[in-house]
C-alpha cells in the first residue's frame, strides 16, 4: 500500500515547514489495522499529521493533490462533498471527513474531478 508521511509529502512539493495547501486522502493506522478513508482539505500538512496521529495512530497520507490558496482548498472541497456525498460515513465522534471507499476507490473518485494526485 503506498502513503507518505508530512516530511515526505513536503520533499514531493519542494517546500519545507510552510503552508502545504491541498486536498488529501489518507488514513490512520495502528498496527495492522487500518482506519476509515478520510478526505479532506489542509492548508499545512504537517499540522495534519501530527493532529491526526493522536492516541497512538500514525497518519499517512495516500494521495495528495496540491492547490495555490486557502480559498481553493474551501471551494474544492466543497465540490467534493457533493460529488461523494453517497459515501459519506458519520463517526463516532461526529468527524466529517470520513468515506465508506477503499482508499483506492476514493482515488479514483477524487481523480475524476480534480486529475491525478502527486502520490
Amino acid at each position: 500500500m503506498k502513503r507518505a508521511s508530512a516530511l515526505e509529502l513536503e520533499k514531493l512539493l519542494g517546500v519545507r515547514d510552510s503552508n502545504t495547501y491541498g486536498i488529501y486522502i489518507g488514513f490512520q493506522q495502528i498496527a495492522d489495522c487500518i482506519g476509515p478513508t478520510k478526505i479532506g482539505r489542509t492548508i499545512n500538512v504537517r499540522a495534519l499529521q501530527r493532529g491526526r496521529s493522536q492516541g497512538g495512530a500514525d497518519w499517512w497520507f495516500y494521495s495528495f493533490w496540491p492547490l495555490s490558496s486557502r480559498e481553493e482548498t474551501y471551494s474544492v472541497e466543497a465540490e467534493l462533498k457533493k460529488s461523494l456525498r453517497a459515501y459519506k460515513s458519520k463517526g463516532n465522534q461526529n468527524q466529517q471527513e470520513l468515506y465508506a471507499l477503499s482508499l483506492s476507490d476514493a482515488e479514483a473518485l477524487v481523480s475524476q474531478t480534480l486529475g491525478a494526485s502527486i502520490l
